[in-house]
């Protein structure tokens, strides 16, 4: 499902990574780790597009990562930046925004945040009022329900306390048996790290990645004819980042 061949990835002229190599099949989830700086977003955004590696190919649901094939790309994978601001006035209208059928999905979405340790209560609060740890729970709840083949998602626990963190790691893990989804999380949390299938270490100008390297090259079968694929993916991030949840957040 995602596919990186010898990638690198420079700001200007730095080089963040070079020769980056792995697999991230359907049913498993991996972690990229990683020093602040590395380049582990610009990793996810290269995924999507929105940056461009200087050598290299990322394939993506059996489709290379060039502009004819990147509207396919984005309609088949749900992104979990580490924040996203809308402009909306209730959770509930914000949740609307990016998931239109939550009308008809409003029993699963109400189960997942339970699993997630979240009230109900807050369908009517105002986003500004819900902590760090809440708004991405509720972000995390959205792009499952979206059930794209493909997750990606930046620092998803960052602002929990280690067991909330693992509802996060238990739902993920659920979503992975029951829909067969490839999950690629950026995270420097430990307890999601040891939770993964894989783990990409990536730090500036090298990767630790020789033993990916060898299973990219492995032969793999074509991929199926393009499905009827639903609207494009919604998203925008903010620089404001969320400020870690002490306790349980609900």
């Amino acid at each position: 499902m995602i596919v990186f061949r010898s990638v690198a990835i420079s700001f200007g002229s730095l080089p963040l990574f070079t020769d980056l190599s792995f697999r991230v099949r359907a049913g498993e989830m991996a972690g990229i780790c990683g020093p602040s700086g590395s380049g582990k977003t610009s990793l996810l955004r290269a995924m999507l597009g929105f940056v461009s590696p200087s050598a290299g190919d990322i394939e993506m649901c059996g489709k290379m990562v060039t502009p004819a094939h990147i509207d396919y790309i984005r309609r088949h994978t749900a992104f979990l930046p580490q924040d996203m601001h809308l402009p909306a006035a209730s959770v509930r209208e914000l949740v609307a925004m990016t998931l239109p059928s939550i009308d008809e999905q409003l029993d699963d979405m109400n189960r997942l945040w339970e699993d997630l340790g979240l009230e109900t209560s807050l369908w009517d609060a105002h986003p500004a009022q819900l902590s760090g740890g809440q708004r991405q729970r509720i972000l995390l709840a959205t792009a499952l329900l979206r059930r794209k083949p493909i997750l990606i998602a930046d620092e998803p626990t960052s602002a929990l306390d280690s067991a909330t963190a693992k509802r996060v790691i238990d739902v993920l893990r659920r979503s992975i048996a029951d829909f067969d989804t490839a999950i690629l999380v950026a995270s420097h949390d430990q307890q999601f790290l040891a939770a993964c299938d894989k783990v990409i270490k990536i730090t500036p100008e090298q990767t630790d990645s020789e033993e990916e390297k060898e299973k990219v090259s492995e032969e793999e079968p074509s991929p199926s004819a393009e499905e009827s694929a639903p609207s494009a993916e919604k998203s925008a991030s903010s620089a404001e980042k969320p400020a870690p949840d002490s306790e349980h957040t609900s």
